[in-house]
């Protein structure tokens, strides 16, 4: 069967949103789903990972739906995500955490200690300050729940948690994609 469609998938913070494309550009089909934001407590924001998972399948099963294409015309997948937050696997590759939004700023002391120490020298490298993004959030997991922090195999974003599940990766190759992080 000939290859004539790719599918882009956002996983976003309120929603996860798909599109089908011809190879020209065209769109197809589109679908959104919305997402739930957990608040356990005053100031936690956080997600299940596998919602990022189940959202990605249902949107793309949509759109091919709507558009009756398919699924083996589909030439590739392709994911991006929210970036500031971060989730994390197990060495099953399941989720060892929820996922922690950029949302939640339980991190707070963690961003002032990095600015303190280092702030100058991240700005220059990523071209942001210290903010609410993955190093204090990692920090606050491994100072904060030390327990939750030993199971963590790797930590991931949703785009490639939702990847690392379709293509059946093993923990040990789970990833942040560099574009994640902003350089000058």
């Amino acid at each position: 069967m000939k290859k004539e469609f790719l599918i882009g998938v956002d996983l976003g913070t309120s929603a996860t949103k798909a599109a089908l494309y011809r190879l020209d550009g065209a769109q197809v089909a589109e679908a959104s789903i919305e997402l739930p934001l957990y608040y356990p407590r005053p100031g936690v924001v956080e997600q299940e990972n596998d919602d990022f998972y189940r959202s990605a399948a249902q949107t793309v099963r949509q759109c091919l739906a709507a558009s009756g294409v398919d699924p083996r015309a589909v030439a590739a997948i392709a994911f991006d995500s929210q970036m500031a937050g971060v989730g994390a696997v197990d060495e099953s590759f399941k989720p060892a955490i929820r996922f922690d939004s950029w949302l939640d700023m339980r991190c707070q002391p963690y961003i002032e200690q990095i600015e303190r120490a280092h702030g100058e020298l991240v700005t220059r490298l990523t071209g942001c300050p210290p903010t609410c993004d993955h190093g204090p959030k990692i920090l606050w997991w491994k100072e904060e729940r030390p327990a939750d922090y030993r199971r963590i195999a790797k930590f991931v974003m949703p785009a490639g948690y939702v990847a690392g599940i379709m293509a059946g990766l093993p923990a040990e190759r789970a990833f942040i994609d560099h574009t994640f992080i902003q350089y000058p």
